[in-house]
C-alpha cells in the first residue's frame, strides 16, 4: 500500500516491475475483506441487484500534529490519501469504476491540509456516492465506519464500529422485514486485520492474484487526490480509468 501513496510515475513503474515479474501484490486495503462486506458484495451480484445510491461515513478522531508522517507529501501526503483511502476502496469495490470528483474541503484545527470533507463521486455505471470524511471526530463516537446503499432490488446498511465492519443489515424491495448479519471480529476470534491476511497468504499458497491489487491502490489514491484538487479549486475533478 505504501507505495501507491507516492509520485505516480514512480507508482507506475513499481507497477510495471511486479507485473513482469508476477510478484503477488496486496494493497492494504482491510475493510473489503470483512465479513459484512464480503457479503454485501455477494448480495450486489445476487438478490439485491447493482448499487445506486450510496452515502458513507469515515469520521473519527485522530490529528497527527503537523510534523507528523502523515502530512508529509512523500509520505502519508495528507488524510485522505493514507486514511479515508480505505472506505474509497471499500466504496469502489462495491460500486465500480469511479470517474469522477467534487469536495468541499476544511481545515479547522491548523494541520498542514485538509482534515475534513464532504465529497460526492460518479461512477461509470451510473452510480453515485456521498463521503464525509475526516479526523475531527471524537473519541466518544466509536461506532466507524458507517455505509448505506440503495440499490436495484432494495436496501442495504453497513454498520462499523473502530475500523470493523461489524453488522449488515438489507432488505429487497419484495421483503417485509430486514434480514440481519453480524460479525464482530473478538465474537470470531480474529482482529480487523485476520481477514485480509488470510486471503493474502491463500493467494501466495495458491499463486493466484489478491483481490486488492496494485490497480485497486492507484484508483484510491486518484480519488484522494482527486478530493484534494476539487477541495482546493471548487471544481468537479475526473478521475481516469485504472489499468489492471
Amino acid at each position: 500500500a505504501e507505495i501507491c501513496r507516492r509520485e505516480q510515475a514512480t507508482v507506475m513503474l513499481v507497477a510495471e516491475i511486479c507485473r513482469r515479474e508476477q510478484a503477488t501484490v496486496m494493497l492494504g486495503f482491510s475493510f473489503r475483506y470483512l465479513p459484512a462486506i464480503t457479503r454485501l458484495r455477494a448480495l450486489l451480484d445476487g438478490e439485491l441487484g447493482a448499487g445506486w445510491l450510496l452515502n458513507g461515513e469515515y469520521l473519527f478522531d485522530w490529528q497527527p500534529p503537523p510534523a507528523h508522517w502523515l502530512w508529509n507529501p512523500q509520505a502519508g501526503n495528507g488524510f485522505f490519501n493514507e486514511n479515508s483511502c480505505h472506505l474509497i476502496d471499500a466504496v469502489c469495490y462495491l460500486l465500480g469504476e469511479p470517474e469522477s470528483v467534487f469536495a468541499e474541503s476544511a481545515t479547522h484545527r491548523g494541520s498542514p491540509s485538509a482534515e475534513v470533507a464532504a465529497v460526492t463521486l460518479r461512477f461509470a455505471g451510473g452510480a453515485a456516492a456521498a463521503l464525509t470524511l475526516g479526523c475531527l471526530g471524537t473519541a466518544a463516537f466509536q461506532h466507524f465506519p458507517r455505509l448505506d446503499l440503495v440499490t436495484e432490488n432494495g436496501q442495504a446498511h453497513l454498520g462499523g464500529r473502530q475500523h470493523i465492519w461489524e453488522t449488515l443489515a438489507w432488505a429487497t424491495r419484495a421483503d417485509t422485514e430486514i434480514h440481519e448479519f453480524t460479525a464482530p471480529p473478538e465474537m470470531l476470534g480474529a482482529t480487523r486485520y485476520t481477514a485480509a491476511l488470510t486471503h493474502f497468504v491463500e493467494c501466495v499458497r495458491s499463486g493466484r492474484q489478491p483481490s486488492a491489487g496494485i490497480a485497486d491502490g492507484m484508483r484510491a489514491v486518484a480519488v484522494a487526490m482527486a478530493i484534494n484538487e476539487s477541495g482546493r479549486t471548487g471544481r468537479r475533478v475526473p478521475v481516469h480509468p485504472v489499468k489492471e
